[in-house]
């Protein structure tokens, strides 16, 4: 398949799913449409322009579009309570960019032993990762652009120059969106798990109680 079309796919989902009041669940309750547009507007309006930036032998392609998007992965988490949460959310998004470059240069190297396809593997962990670090999804959003980001540059650097990173490109987009959407669809399994286990633990307590001694 050709890069982009997974992410025109996903989020097409998306805003399906948030027109049709399912907000909720795919991580947008909270958030204003009219502003999510307004960024889905000028991350494909910014989306051909780009600059490379060169560190030594490593060099990074930057799309505009990934730039308004790492600023709106910013605003998502600020005001938190809590200066530790911002660190600790950079944390995880440091470590899981260094695995999913790292399983990157893996399968460059050898693309043999994948699991589903050498494309989404990598993306795919960098989502149950971003799940297993916080079921919010503002927060599970802010760690993926940044692990997305992170990946990439771990990638050109272990390549030693051999590859040009490029952050916004749009196989990039496709593996961030892959990973945002695994990271959702694992944190709603768990919701509606933890809501199924607690409605059948109050339906026993209560079949416990009408029962005769």
């Amino acid at each position: 398949m050709n890069p982009g079309y997974i992410t025109l796919w996903i989020v097409m989902i998306l805003f399906i799913l948030m027109a049709t009041g399912w907000s909720e669940w795919v991580g947008a309750a909270i958030a204003h449409k009219r502003i999510l547009t307004i960024i889905a507007a000028g991350c494909i309006i910014l989306q051909p322009l780009q600059h490379t930036t060169a560190f030594g032998t490593v060099s990074i392609m930057w799309h505009a579009s990934a730039i308004l998007l790492m600023l709106a992965a910013l605003s998502a988490v600020h005001g938190q309570g809590l200066a530790e949460a911002k660190w600790y959310l950079l944390l995880c998004a440091l470590l899981t960019g260094v695995i999913w470059g790292c399983l990157q240069k893996m399968y460059l190297a050898d693309p043999v032993f994948y699991w589903l396809d050498p494309r989404w593997d990598a993306p795919l962990l960098g989502g149950i990762l971003a799940a297993a670090f916080s079921s919010k999804a503002k927060h599970q959003f802010a760690v993926l652009v940044f692990s997305a980001v992170f990946a990439e540059i771990n990638f050109a650097v272990l390549s030693g120059g051999r590859y040009i990173g490029g952050v916004g490109e749009l196989a990039w987009w496709d593996g961030l969106w892959i990973a945002f959407g695994a990271a959702r669809i694992i944190s709603m399994s768990f919701t509606i798990l933890r809501s199924v286990m607690e409605n059948l633990a109050v339906f026993l307590m209560k079949n416990k109680r009408s029962s005769p001694e």
